[in-house]
This record gives C-alpha cells, structure tokens and sequence, in this order.
C-alpha cells in the first residue's frame, strides 16, 4: 500500500473520523459539566522530634524511634483533634449546620461528636516514607471551605501535640 492509496482511505472515511471526534467531545463536555467539581487542599507539617536516650543522654534520631510517625498520624486522625477543629469553626452556634445536623440524625446525638466524624470522613493524612514529613489533605466541593478546613486540622493537631507534652509537665 502506497501513501498516497492511505491518503485516499483517509479522505474517503474523513465524515466517519469527524464524527468520532465530535462525539467524543460532546460526551467528554457533558461529562464534564455534569460531575460535582471536587477540590483537595493540602497542608504540609514537619515532625520535629528530639528525644533523648534515657541511659546515655544521647539524642535519638527519629527514625531509631520506631513508630513515632505513625503515632503522630494516629493523633491527627483521633477524635480529639477533630472535636477541636468543630470548636475552632464555631460548628455548634451556625443555624446551618444545626439544621443538617437534625436532618441526617432527627436531633439524636451530639452535634460536636457528630460533625468531627463527618470532618475526618474527608481527611486524608499521609506520611512521607523517608521523612518526618506528613501532608494533611481534605477533599469537598467548596474550596475556601476545604483550605480552611485542612488549615484547621493542622492547628488543632498542634495545639493537642502541646497539650500532650505540657500536660504530664503541669501534673
């Protein structure tokens, strides 16, 4: 077959590829508008850990505690942390919420426990492998919403990381 015999196949088939191609960007289009937009936004913490050894004084890096990362992950994914980030948005005192939350649970339950189950639903937390790294990320239709909200689970982990220091200290 010669090229100027593909030529001629080509132009002879040219309305089928035309159409193919419309048809394509007319369902990528509509598929397009038709999905909910979903936006991830993504704050980055960096694990700063000095521990000392117990017997020689020494100081530990983190990667010879085995674990600690993980235990950082568990305490930005705890319970805790997400009942302070309903405090920090004022969830409790926003009549729109108030009425979701009678919507989905008839008013059974409380409000606070409720929203930080539906907060963590949409948290993702991620470690990094070879570094005290950990990236928050929060996916939801509204951005303003979902950095705020990503931005808010890092300071209320934060602010429980100091509490669970400070604490045993005041005691």
């Amino acid at each position: 077959m010669s090229f100027s015999q593909l030529l001629s196949i080509l132009i002879a088939r040219k309305w089928i590829a035309i159409w193919v191609l419309l048809t394509t960007i007319l369902v990528t289009s509509i598929v397009s508008f038709v999905l909910p937009k979903t936006y991830k936004a993504t704050t980055t913490l960096i694990i700063n850990f000095k521990g000392a050894d117990a017997v020689t004084g020494l100081m530990l890096p983190v990667p010879l505690i085995p674990g600690y990362i993980a235990t950082q992950v568990d305490i930005l994914l705890s319970r805790n942390v997400a009942l302070k980030v309903v405090d920090k948005l004022g969830i409790v005192n926003n009549a729109t919420a108030k009425a979701q939350f009678n919507k989905a649970t008839k008013g059974a339950g409380d409000i606070r426990h409720w929203f930080a189950e539906q907060f963590t639903q949409n948290l993702n937390v991620n470690p990094s492998q070879e570094s005290s790294v950990i990236e928050v990320s929060y996916e939801g239709a509204d951005p303003k919403f979902v950095a705020a909200m990503a931005n808010t689970f890092a300071e209320a982990y934060i602010e429980t990381n100091l509490q669970l220091k400070i604490e045993p200290a005041k005691q």
